[in-house]
């Protein structure tokens, strides 16, 4: 069943950004899922484009929302809505805003979006104090850049989670091949001068006036140059516009080309695009520039720096600042072969993130979410629960601690055993998968390890358990997995401050391919995409918002889920897919120079007394393998490392390390092979198995409370098992 969507916005008077915008959406949602239904509080010339395109506009005629006649106007509305059933209501600036809001929440519409295209530049404080009220009644709010989302959390103090984000997108065109010297001619330039473009319409928040004393400016200083003027707006700005170019005494220099249909052609005869602009949103401009390879000079305002990257693709100068905006252009003109490089990367921008298809992909899976999941709080719920759960258990944790009923659990429970403590990241960025510590927690751990147990090295954890001899006191042994960065950077000065011994297992080819490991690249494809939702149906899993901070991390687990139990070559298509959907490359310098340990850092650290152990060559869920790639990934390993730091490795980890992921052939493959152990990642003690050795997982929740500060007696209290123990009882 086709999803009714409505749109409804203040004016189509004129074809500027939100009306181009709701113009590309409302014609290219998927006909088959959705149907489209334009409303406008005022018809206008603007109307024509949609209805050339076979669209039907209803036009509302209201001319001010607060008079008797808004309230006939909303029964209208509510009668259309009702109707036409529809599901989603989407608006598009104030007016609609707010009487769209109102007439939605009474007509009991079920998704209910506000668009909000600009910075609010001409907002009032009385509208601010109406968005402030209304803003509850929004499913969500879509901004066109982070920029715009920022300002609005900040002025309306909307919870940042209820906003998304999704980008302008453009039609990427081949490009135009036209006769430059006869559309040259057309336009009245100068075939054998260079054409700066302005691509905006004419409102005097565009900065129309500093981009022509810029030209005036630069003109001075290199004359075989022409400057084209392209869009609409109010004849009597336009011709304000012009006596200035008079009054500069610019005007055979200076081309006003009015309102055009063929903006790819126009600007393919440019050799520069400039936006001169004191606000703005998320500029079409830009893109359309961009989508025909050409460089972009413009102000460091809204959302330009989101897409402009100063210096690669264009150049970003401050607002009102004419002596940077000439600079700028005048390095372009007299360097023609850096123009056409950062056009080029410009071009790459766009296709690889801001197309129409990848907009309208985001913008059709957001309707589809919310309407089907009813995904209404963004989390906010849950979140609190969460807040509730842990504020239980912290309660709890410091009643067992000061009671020390922990202490006298440990001793029963641990006598003659060895707890080993599983780290995998110490660093401060996001937490993920459940593997991640902050720095000053792991430090404050390793404090109260140090007081309160006697830390062993696994070495001696493993002769001991050998052979059956007494463990002193309550042990531990510390150990950590795969191998990134954090280990050099982080762990090991802690480690050698405390004077406390530990093992790491290498997951080997990230070290020697410099590439990721495979989770670490989701994690961080996901963190750092543009894309805001994920569709993977196709794989027997759903559509996803990725846009707030709960949804990637719940969206992460499940894709690992996912990907861990595939055989390498599936894992590897997979991952293909979503880097194409994603549009985050492995090879990303970025994410190499972030989280790949060398071997040179492994080697000081192996001078320094750390061990390291096998981890396999690519962390795959080895009973998922056959048998010979599971001795490929095991010994492989083995024989690399120790190649390369010289000594005999005796210890290995199991990926994944729960008990499905290791079998007797395994086991007996690691025993054979020259290995005295094997760690999993299944809660307990140990003191038996050593080819099942129990390993406790730690990651930041288990110590951190309500407000991310270490808790010694919930770091106590996790690490004891009790919480384990009252969950059996209870």
């Amino acid at each position: 069943m086709k999803i009714p969507v409505l749109f409804l916005i203040d004016s189509l008077q004129v074809f500027g950004g939100a009306e181009k915008n709701l113009f590309t959406v409302s014609s290219g949602l998927n006909p088959d899922k959705y149907r489209a239904i334009v409303c406008c509080l005022k018809d206008g010339d603007g109307a024509e484009v949609f209805r050339d395109k076979g669209i039907n506009i209803i036009n509302l005629g209201l001319r001010r929302i607060y008079n008797f006649d808004a309230i006939k106007k909303a029964i209208q509305l509510i009668s259309i809505i009702r109707k036409e059933k529809v599901k989603v209501m989407v608006t598009y600036l104030e007016s609609s805003d707010f009487f769209g809001s109102i007439v939605g929440k009474i007509s009991g519409v079920s998704v209910l979006i506000s668009n909000r295209r600009d910075m609010g530049f001409n907002l009032k404080r009385r509208h601010i104090i109406a968005y402030k009220i209304i803003n509850r009644f929004f499913t969500r709010i879509i901004t066109v850049c982070e920029a715009v989302k920022e300002i609005i959390v900040k002025r309306e103090n909307v919870h940042p989670d209820k906003i998304i984000t999704i980008y302008n997108g453009v039609q990427l065109p081949e490009l135009p091949n036209v006769n430059k010297l006869e559309l040259k001619k057309s336009l009245g330039l100068d075939a054998n001068k260079q054409a700066v473009t302005m691509l905006a319409n004419f409102e005097p928040i565009k900065g129309h006036k500093d981009f022509l004393l810029v030209a005036n400016e630069v003109l001075k200083k290199y004359d075989s140059v022409q400057f084209l003027l392209v869009g609409t707006g109010e004849d009597g700005y336009k011709q304000e516009l012009q006596n200035f170019v008079d009054k500069l005494g610019i005007k055979n220099n200076v081309i006003f080309a009015g309102f055009r249909t063929d903006i790819p052609k126009v600007l393919s005869i440019s050799d520069i695009s400039v936006l001169s602009s004191n606000t703005e949103g998320f500029s079409n401009t830009i893109l359309e520039s961009f989508a025909v390879g050409k460089p972009m000079v413009t102000t460091a305002v809204g959302g330009n720096p989101e897409i402009v990257r100063d210096g690669i693709n264009g150049f970003l100068v401050p607002p009102r600042n004419s002596d940077a905006l000439t600079e700028a252009i005048l390095k372009l003109l007299r360097n023609k072969e850096l123009a056409t490089k950062m056009g080029a990367r410009g071009r790459e921008d766009v296709m690889n993130f801001f197309t129409t298809e990848m907009m309208l992909e985001d913008i059709e899976n957001l309707y589809e979410i919310l309407v089907v999941e009813r995904k209404y709080t963004s989390g906010r719920f849950r979140k609190i629960r969460l807040k509730l759960f842990k504020l239980c258990k912290l309660l709890l944790a410091n009643i067992l601690y000061y009671l020390r009923i922990i202490s006298l659990y440990e001793t029963m429970k641990s006598k003659n055993k060895v707890k080993i403590l599983a780290y995998h990241k110490i660093s401060n960025a996001l937490p993920y998968l459940y593997l991640n510590t902050k720095v000053i927690s792991f430090r404050k751990q390793m404090e109260y390890l140090k007081g309160q147990y006697k830390i062993i090295s696994l070495r001696e954890a493993v002769e001991l358990l050998k052979t059956a001899s007494k463990f002193p006191g309550k042990s531990v042994v510390v150990t950590f997995d795969d191998g990134n960065k954090s280990l050099f950077n982080n762990v090991f000065p802690i480690l050698q401050d405390l004077k406390i011994p530990a093992t790491v297992f290498l997951t080997v080819n990230p070290i020697e391919k410099k590439e990721p490991v495979w989770f670490e690249f989701i994690v961080y494809a996901i963190n750092k995409t543009l894309r805001k939702t994920l569709n993977l149906e196709s794989y027997g899993l759903k559509k996803y918002l990725i846009n707030t901070l709960l949804e990637k991390t719940e969206v992460i687990e499940q894709v690992v889920k996912h990907v861990k139990i595939l055989d390498n070559q599936k894992k590897k298509e997979f991952l293909a897919v979503l880097s194409d959907k994603l549009k985050i490359k492995a090879d990303n310098l970025d994410l190499q120079n972030l989280d790949i340990i060398s071997w040179e850092e492994i080697r000081k650290m192996q001078e320094r007394g750390i061990y390291f152990g096998a981890h396999t060559l690519t962390h795959p869920v080895l009973t998922r393998l056959p048998a010979e790639e599971v001795a490929s990934e095991v010994f492989e390993s083995k024989k690399i490392i120790e190649d390369r730091l010289g000594e005999k490795i005796s210890y290995f980890a199991y990926p994944n390390g729960k008990k499905s992921d290791f079998n007797e052939q395994i086991i007996n493959l690691l025993k054979n092979g020259g290995f005295d152990c094997a760690c999993t990642l299944m809660d307990g003690s140990n003191n038996t198995d050593l080819f099942a050795l129990r390993r406790i997982n730690i990651f930041e929740e288990l110590s951190a409370d309500l407000f991310g500060a270490f808790s010694k007696p919930l770091f106590a209290a996790e690490i004891s098992g009790i919480f384990d123990y009252f969950r059996k009882v209870l």
